[in-house]
């Protein structure tokens, strides 16, 4: 019988079983051969002397586990152990080898060979498809976090660099051995001369390094680009709770400012834009019904009331026609156009304002010109949007030049001025709602910043291309070319 110390070994081992469980046996026969196994291993154990209770402990417990040890039952019960290894489902393997690695290094010399030999290789297979499984799905992570269009970084609660991601190295030029690894004081000299506000950065870091809570700011970047950042910084946590560190996400809302900023701009803009006519018009409409005037004087003030107004529809139509064009609710409506005949009435309409600036017309445009498949209005707008700024853009005694030509594919219509012209940064911008060129030599000149992004969006539809040539004090010169099609292709 079994000594005390005895019992509680086996015990132990009983416990051991009910841990591992019979249910880890995915085959229904092993499992019941398995449950026999065990049952037949603790009658031997129970009825041995004491001085052997311990190793017989140990084949109990290895009879639980699958394998048997060779005192503890017969030859036939040995070649069933190595038939259940040989039969062990991957799963099953990865469930139980932490704790066949503990029994076999109990055994010793003890297990035949052939036992030893097919618990060996199992926990070598195992070991490697693990190490492979952990490798690709830290490839597989990788992968995911360089991908991501936000720079990131992951710091200690030492404040220590463990990780940094692709765009990180992209969006502030610094190589990952810059930082990895490396505490926040050390990276500091490199990082700092990044940024305009460096101080926020420095803050947060050291505020949230050992901290739960999520944090925000915004960041200036001044090197090696201009960018507004927001910085984002959130806990990591391992599965067991605890902190892995803080990962710090940049992103880069440079675009996102500059349309909120020419969005406030442009509400301000369309109030003073709209609020101007508006009292020109109550004023004017006031005196009509207050002074006595003559009907000279009267007429002139109708005259300027009926200006201001169609500048508030003006103005009211390019609000309409924006929102159309990006609800892609703007529909064309073609017909054979006559260009010569177009511009015509573009110039007709703007003659008196070129006239009161006395800036000279050319107007080149050949009636021999071939006809256009196009939306006429559209086209007439477009034109007199460009030629409307030329006269605006243009000082008194300048002039402006119309010239259309045409080759076998496409028209081309140029709108030449002698104005104020722009930088090439200005150039790149010009076409974005609301963009206004702001210099002294264009101050007093009023507008949403609409027509010209209007106008692209038009000649878009028209499946034509419009595009600058300017030189600061030299002029401007807008080109739109537009497609040529015969009957059958209209």
């Amino acid at each position: 019988m079994l000594s005390g110390r005895g019992v509680r070994v086996a015990r132990r081992w009983q416990l051991a079983l009910a841990e591992t469980g019979f249910a880890a046996v995915s085959v229904p026969e092993l499992r019941a051969r398995l449950r026999d196994l065990f049952e037949r291993s603790v009658r031997a154990l129970i009825a041995e002397p004491a001085d052997r209770a311990e190793g017989r402990a140990v084949g109990a417990a290895v009879a639980a586990l699958h394998f048997v040890h060779p005192d503890a039952l017969e030859r036939t019960h040995e070649l069933l152990a190595v038939e259940l290894l040989r039969e062990l489902s991957q799963a099953e393997q990865r469930y139980l080898q932490p704790r066949l690695c503990a029994f076999l290094a109990a055994l010793g010399a003890g297990f035949t060979a052939e036992v030893r030999t097919i618990l060996l290789a199992q926990q070598d297979t195992l070991r490697h498809a693990v190490v492979a499984e952990r490798d690709q799905a830290y490839a597989e992570l990788r992968a995911v976090i360089d991908a991501a269009v936000d720079a990131m970084v992951l710091i200690s609660p030492e404040r220590r660099t463990l990780m940094v991601n692709h765009r990180f190295t992209q969006v502030f030029g610094i190589a990952p051995e810059q930082m990895i690894g490396k505490g926040f004081e050390e990276v500091r000299p490199i990082v700092e001369p990044l940024y305009a506000n460096p101080e926020v950065l420095g803050r947060l870091i050291m505020r949230v390094a050992s901290s739960a809570e999520d944090a925000t700011a915004d960041l200036f970047q001044i090197k090696p680009q201009l960018r507004v950042l927001q910085l984002h910084s959130v806990p990591v946590q391992r599965p067991d709770g605890d902190l892995l560190g803080r990962l710090h996400i940049f992103r880069d809302v440079t675009r996102e400012r500059e349309v909120d900023r020419r969005e406030r701009e442009f509400l301000a803009g369309v109030s003073h834009e709209l609020r101007t006519p508006l009292t020109s018009i109550k004023g004017y409409a006031e005196l009509l019904l207050d002074e006595d005037l003559g009907g000279a004087e009267r007429l002139e003030f109708l005259e300027i009331i009926r200006s201001n107004a169609d500048r508030m529809k003006s103005m009211v139509n390019d609000l309409i026609d924006l929102s159309g064009l990006e609800l892609g609710q703007l529909a064309l409506r073609p017909g054979w156009v006559d260009i010569a005949l177009l511009m015509e009435r573009v110039v007709a309409a703007l003659r008196r304002q070129i006239a009161d600036k006395r800036q000279r017309l050319v107007v080149d445009v050949p009636a021999s010109l071939p006809a256009l498949w196009a939306d006429g209005d559209r086209l007439n707008q477009v034109f007199t949007n460009l030629v409307a700024n030329a006269n605006h853009y243009t000082p008194e005694g300048g002039s402006i030049t119309l010239r259309a030509t045409a080759d076998d594919r496409v028209m081309r219509i140029a709108v030449a001025d002698t104005g104020v012209g722009m930088s090439a940064e200005e150039q790149v911008h010009l076409f974005t709602k609301f963009y206004r060129i702001r210099n002294r030599r264009t101050e007093g000149i009023h507008g949403t910043g609409l027509g010209l992004a209007i106008c692209r969006s038009l000649v878009d539809l028209h499946e034509g291309t419009i595009r600058v040539q300017s030189t600061p004090g030299a002029g401007s010169t807008f080109t739109v070319e537009l497609p040529l099609r015969t009957g059958e292709e209209a």
